[in-house]
């Protein structure tokens, strides 16, 4: 008797196993992110001649991610994943005759725990938002530094002349002005294309807006005020497998 309840009772719990399975599928996720900066301008000492400025513009990065699906209802899926996102943001800055031109580029890992909604039985389009959390891997600035002597009158060059007009490359870590946490919300439209019996193909866009300033110090050059924010655009492609 002892035995035929244990078997009976491993007999349900299997069947209970098996129809959480069921509940569950699983996506790859790759595409591009266009970074959109936090702030447009960035101006300091604006009464002087020569202060410091900084103008910032989107860049393009790319991401990889993977995730589930674990249907709650009909309706609703709970939809947690990781993903590897590096961005990258153009910027110029001047001061005086001295500018700066090149890239912020800054990588995280992100785990974003989202809920996913069905909006129509007739349409595969589904709304998805939650909050995301960012861990930060490295960070770097990329470009040039070099004199602009546009506005400069002067009869002839000299060897003064010709070291200011030598630009100088740098390539530089930056992730010590960077706090190591990072959190937002995401807001994602998806549409399926079925592929198969159990592959569906996913076109998604999603918004990230983060709510945490994730600077530590003021770049040299570049400063944001010690305040800035990461925004986001992410428009990809994904598979997913029932």
């Amino acid at each position: 008797m002892k035995q035929t309840v244990l078997v009976l009772g491993l007999l349900i719990n299997a069947n209970i196993f098996s129809q959480e399975v069921s509940k569950i599928d699983y996506q790859l996720n790759f595409g591009t992110i266009i970074t959109i900066p936090y702030k447009k301008n960035v101006d300091k000492l604006v009464e002087y001649v020569g202060h410091p400025k900084t103008e910032y513009n989107s860049g393009f990065g790319f991401f990889s991610e993977c995730s589930i699906n674990y249907r709650l209802n009909k309706n609703f899926f709970l939809n947690p994943g990781i993903n590897y996102n590096l961005s990258i943001l153009n910027y110029k800055s001047k001061i005086g005759i001295s500018v700066n031109k090149g890239d912020l580029t800054s990588s995280y890992i992100g785990i974003p725990i989202l809920v996913k909604y069905k909006i129509s039985d007739n349409v595969p389009v589904f709304l998805i938002a939650g909050p995301y959390f960012g861990f930060l891997i490295n960070a770097k600035a990329k470009g040039t530094e070099y004199a602009d002597t546009s506005l400069l009158i002067m009869t002839k060059p000299d060897s003064a002349t010709a070291i200011i007009r030598k630009p100088w490359n740098y390539n530089q870590s930056i992730k010590e002005d960077y706090k190591t946490f990072d959190i937002g919300v995401s807001i994602q439209i998806d549409y399926n294309l079925k592929v198969s019996e159990k592959f569906n193909g996913v076109i998604f866009t999603r918004f990230n807006y983060g709510v945490k300033n994730i600077m530590k110090n003021d770049f040299v050059n570049m400063s944001a005020g010690g305040d800035w924010k990461n925004y986001s655009l992410m428009i990809g492609l994904g598979l997913n497998y029932k």
